[in-house]
């Protein structure tokens, strides 16, 4: 329901973080994006930096859908910010125009080497080029970050890209078997449910299908 005229009077009246705070601001936010208003890039950057995660998304979210080159320059300074880092990256992700891709890769080489791997995620998802040199990189210096595997970033990137590796062969194996523990892990979670829910066989499934339990989840399997 919000008009032009009603995101630029709520938004304007906003000074500081805490003014954003509030459900007034934030669906004029949305709104701003539906219209693909990119008069607020600059102003709206700063709430990357909110603590209040359901305006973050909305501000992640409208720079994502008016993916303009002055939404890029806004965001960019906050891949430096630790609070921001990773809504900014996220925000360039969701742009994944080649822009977007050099603002990333022209950060890099200030980041942190955890920073680093997640802005190697992110390249290698958007299927950067840019990103085989800064593999090499990072893989010729070791670090491996605790809470990331890049294994399969690894391998993804130069597989894209064609080019050949010794590791090629060892990092595809070692993401069929992580991908393989992790269904074995899914499974074995589901019959878990089954055991612990199980319905009577004619009666309908635990999982919502609508089906009965003994033509779904209560059905034999291989």
């Amino acid at each position: 329901l919000y008009t032009e005229n009603d995101v630029k009077d709520t938004l304007k009246a906003c000074k500081t973080i805490e003014d954003y705070e509030n459900y007034e601001a934030i669906f004029a936010i949305r709104a701003a994006a539906l219209l693909e208003e990119d008069e607020y890039a600059e102003k709206l950057a700063l709430l990357l930096t909110s603590d209040m995660d359901m305006l973050v998304e909305e501000v992640v979210n409208y720079y994502i859908a008016i993916g303009s080159k002055k939404a890029i320059k806004a965001v960019k300074p906050y891949l430096f910010v630790e609070e921001s880092f990773v809504f900014a990256l996220k925000v360039l992700q969701g742009i994944a125009s080649d822009k977007a891709i050099e603002a990333i890769v022209e950060a890099y080489e200030n980041l942190s080497k955890d920073d680093q791997a997640v802005a190697l995620e992110a390249l290698t998802f958007m299927l950067a080029e840019e990103a085989i040199p800064l593999l090499q990189q990072y893989e010729q210096v070791g670090y491996e970050p605790a809470f990331l595997d890049i294994t399969y970033y690894y391998y993804n990137a130069y597989r894209h890209a064609g080019i050949d590796h010794p590791q090629l062969t060892v990092w595809r194996d070692q993401f069929e078997e992580q991908e393989d523990a992790a269904a074995i892990e899914r499974e074995n979670a589901r019959q878990d449910l089954i055991l612990r829910l199980k319905p009577g066989r004619n009666e309908k499934c635990i999982c919502g299908s609508g089906k009965k339990f003994k033509k779904c989840c209560g059905a034999p399997t291989n």
